[in-house]
C-alpha cells in the first residue's frame, strides 16, 4: 500500500515538471553552419546565443549574434520583446535596423539527440533559420551568462 502511495505521489510530482522550460543558455551548434542575419548582423555569418529565463509563460533575456566559431566577436545584441511560450514553441521579437522589428518562433524539440530550439527569425522579407541547442552537462543547466544583458559597446 505504501509503494503504491508513493507510486501515485512521484507520478503527480513529475507531472508537475513544465515540459516546456526555456530557461537557460542556448546557442548554435558547431556542427551547423553561421548564417546571414542581414542588416543585424552587417549581412556577416553569425552564431547565436539566447540567455533565457521563464517566468510561467512569459520568458524575458536576450539575443546575441556571434562572427566566429568561440562566442567572442560580438556582432549584436537584443533584448527580447513580447516573448513568451505558447504550444511548445517559444516565440519573441527584436529589435532590427532602424525601426524594424524581427520576429522569432522557435519549436522546442530534439536536435541530434540534444534539447534544441529550432525556427525562424522574420522579417521584411527574409527568413533566417535558427537551430540553438541547451549548454550544459549531465542536466546541469550553465547559467553563467544569463546576467549578461546587452554590454555597452
Amino acid at each position: 500500500m505504501r509503494l503504491r502511495i508513493i507510486s501515485l505521489l512521484l507520478f503527480f510530482v513529475s507531472g508537475c515538471a513544465d515540459a516546456d522550460d526555456v530557461s537557460g543558455l542556448w546557442q548554435t551548434p558547431l556542427d551547423v553552419s553561421a548564417v546571414s542575419a542581414g542588416a543585424l548582423s552587417n549581412d556577416l555569418p553569425v552564431r547565436f546565443r539566447l540567455a533565457a529565463g521563464q517566468y510561467g509563460k512569459d520568458v524575458s533575456g536576450v539575443l546575441l549574434l556571434f562572427s566566429d566559431d568561440l562566442f567572442h566577436s560580438l556582432e549584436a545584441c537584443r533584448y527580447l520583446e513580447t516573448a513568451e511560450v505558447r504550444d511548445g514553441h517559444l516565440l519573441f521579437s527584436v529589435a532590427g535596423a532602424g525601426n524594424e522589428k524581427l520576429d522569432v518562433e522557435l519549436l522546442l524539440g530534439d536536435f541530434e539527440g540534444d534539447e534544441a530550439l529550432q525556427g525562424t527569425m522574420t522579417g521584411q522579407g527574409d527568413s533566417i533559420p535558427i537551430v540553438l541547442v541547451r549548454q550544459g552537462d549531465g542536466g546541469d543547466i550553465h547559467e553563467e551568462g544569463l546576467d549578461l544583458g546587452c554590454p555597452q559597446r
